[in-house]
């Protein structure tokens, strides 16, 4: 049933004074569900003035893996999903629920959207409905808009570029997307000014180099500097003769079957290249050490500039040191130019020992 004001502030203060969580976030929703509709705007002023207080890294420190299912109100349709991907890669709780996904869709404008940090298109709701989503009143905090496996379209990228409720917005994780949706990026100028995540990420991905290039060279991407280029075959530069994505300094590769860029085709600025779930650390079994695909990264002619290769993302499913001692060994046995990095990211997984057949083979690398 529905809650005075005074009862649900005192519940929700208690809540408020944990670390936020995924769990947290779930019993806040359950409370506002318990709100009358003539108290759903203070309420929602109030607990706003503390959910948008939370520390970005200290939610992604506190969140749990695998990803956990919180309940809110009945029924399946209600669930609120916490996206181990998402909250691992960007660090956010505060996730609309799937039950307000689909309110806004179907154009209600309501104070709780005041609350959403994130979207997940977990509905994998058409273009045309997710165009009514992103222009909502209320979605000014949005910061994470992640577009799952649904093609959107042209004029749901135009609103998006466009429209001056998406300026908070921080990272965006494009599904699948074809030449036909490009034009919607084209606009000379644009409101992701905060935009600094660009992920081309889905299961069912058909972005070609072609098409990552030319939204690089579009207005909406001036200020990215993080780009992630995932589940494709990537076979071409990703920054052609017209500079594409000119801010980017960090380049994440992940699932990727093939990767054949030239000398030169990276984004101008890119420093560091991050590896992560490469095909070889889930194929191969325990004891078997050639996985070349690793080298198709590594020995690449495009990362000739890159001063900073952090490898330390490969061991989070597998933290098993003699895998990763197994591993290092052919690394250091078959790379030809390892040593070339200015500094070699393996993080805390990598045992002492694997480190330093590295640290003996390479001792001018920066091993960390």
């Amino acid at each position: 049933g529905l809650l005075a004001l005074d009862e649900l502030i005192g519940q929700a203060r208690s809540i408020l004074a944990r670390k936020p969580t995924e769990a947290l976030w779930g019993e806040l929703v359950r409370l506002i569900h318990q709100c009358a509709p003539e108290d759903l705007a203070e309420f929602v002023a109030y607990l706003e003035g503390y959910v948008s207080r939370w520390d970005t890294r200290a939610m992604k420190d506190a969140m749990s893996v695998p990803a956990k299912v919180v309940e809110v109100g009945g029924g399946s349709e209600n669930r609120y999903w916490m996206h181990e991907y998402l909250t691992r890669a960007v660090g956010e709780v505060r996730l609309a629920p799937n039950e307000w996904l689909a309110e806004m869709s179907q154009g209600v404008d309501d104070p709780r959207w005041r609350l959403v940090w994130a979207i997940d298109n977990e509905l994998e709701l058409s273009g045309k409905a997710m165009k009514v989503v992103i222009t909502r009143k209320g979605l000014e905090n949005l910061r994470v808009l992640k577009l799952d496996s649904k093609r959107m379209t042209s004029a749901f990228y135009a609103a998006l570029t466009t429209h001056d409720a998406m300026r908070s917005l921080e990272a965006l994780y494009i599904g699948p997307i074809d030449e036909r949706d490009v034009k919607g990026f084209m606009g000379a100028t644009s409101s992701l000014e905060n935009l600094t995540h660009l992920s081309f990420d889905s299961h069912y991905l058909s972005a070609t180099p072609s098409i990552v290039r030319t939204i690089g060279e579009t207005a909406a991407m001036a200020n990215v500097r993080h780009l992630e280029l995932g589940k494709l075959e990537f076979i071409g530069p990703i920054s052609g003769g017209a500079v594409s994505f000119p801010s980017v300094d960090v380049l994440t590769l992940h699932d990727i079957k093939n990767f054949t860029c030239p000398a030169g085709g990276l984004p101008p600025n890119v420093r560091t290249v991050r590896l992560r779930d490469l095909y070889w650390w889930h194929m191969h079994s325990s004891d078997a050490v050639e996985v070349p695909t690793v080298l198709m990264f590594i020995d690449s002619p495009a990362l000739q500039d890159v001063e900073t290769l952090d490898l330390s993302e490969l061991f989070e499913d597998d933290t098993r040191p003699e895998r990763i001692r197994a591993f290092v060994t052919w690394l250091v046995e078959h790379s030809e130019r390892l040593g070339a990095f200015g500094t070699l990211v393996l993080g805390p997984s990598c045992p002492d020992d694997a480190r330093e057949t590295i640290q003996t083979r390479y001792p001018d690398l920066d091993v960390v």
